[in-house]
């Protein structure tokens, strides 16, 4: 029994400590930048604020906060392509913020590509969707408070008498450990997202085409702001991506701008 808590502690510790994340505190300075940007924002000179959360973000570039704001001042300015960008970005870094989800599909209204959304299975959207209500620090603290639960249920088990009590901390410890297994999962998912961008914004108009070659025949036509799927980057001057509905092509990769 000693050697299966202590394989379950040494499995929970070694899975969620590289997952999380820790935002190191910046110079004064560069508190000075978002300081500066926050009141600009307040005051409604967006162009003042674009520029101190660019200062800010060019030292500490993985604060969801910041790109939300910075998302809300691009949307005020209409310059919805870059609204897109940094709502996007809001979202790689923090995949639960409501707010962000609402403010970009807000803006995707304005834009010219209006593409459908691709077939799933129920299950598959509903995982996502769960998925994404935290990122890969609020998993990693789901799973260690559900393991703290799971080893509670284990120790009941291991010292309870009665025979009914201990088969129902059992299973339910077998329960809980599933889904610190799930919370494992997520937490690795929604980290690898934050460190390799797999998403990326048009920001230059240009034609999807069907292998990467300016030559071959156009699949559709890319606008300003719209989303997409990165999905190879290994040629030179060239992205495979994925519209929403499915569909896959390449494009220039300097018409691009990655999340």
């Amino acid at each position: 029994m000693r050697l299966f808590i202590s394989f379950v502690c040494a499995f929970v510790l070694s899975a969620f400590l590289p997952g999380s994340s820790a935002w190191a505190a910046g110079a004064p300075e560069l508190e000075a930048w978002k300081q500066q940007g926050d009141s600009a924002y307040l005051q409604k000179n967006y162009p003042q604020a674009v520029a101190a959360y660019q200062q800010y973000l060019k030292h500490n570039a993985r604060n969801a906060a910041v790109y939300y704001n910075l998302g809300n001042c691009y949307y005020r300015l209409q310059d919805y392509p870059r609204a897109v960008l940094n709502y996007e970005r809001t979202l790689r870094f923090s995949p639960g913020d409501a707010d962000a989800r609402f403010n970009l599909q807000l803006v995707r209204t304005k834009l010219e590509d209006q593409f459908g959304t691709k077939n799933e299975m129920f299950f598959v959207r509903w995982m996502d969707a769960w998925m994404n209500l935290h990122g890969a620090d609020g998993w990693a603290k789901w799973g260690i408070g559900l393991f703290v639960a799971t080893l509670a249920l284990f120790l009941g088990y291991l010292f309870l008498r009665p025979v009914l009590w201990r088969k129902l901390t059992f299973f339910s410890s077998l329960v809980l450990f599933a889904f610190v297994v799930l919370a494992n999962v997520f937490a690795a998912v929604q980290s690898a997202r934050t460190e390799e961008p797999g998403r990326a914004v048009v920001m230059r108009a240009q034609p999807m085409r069907p292998s990467p070659s300016a030559s071959a025949r156009k699949v559709v036509d890319l606008h300003q702001g719209t989303a997409v799927d990165v999905e190879d980057t290994s040629v030179k001057g060239w992205v495979q991506v994925a519209l929403s509905d499915g569909r896959v092509g390449w494009v220039e990769a300097a018409g691009l701008e990655f999340v």
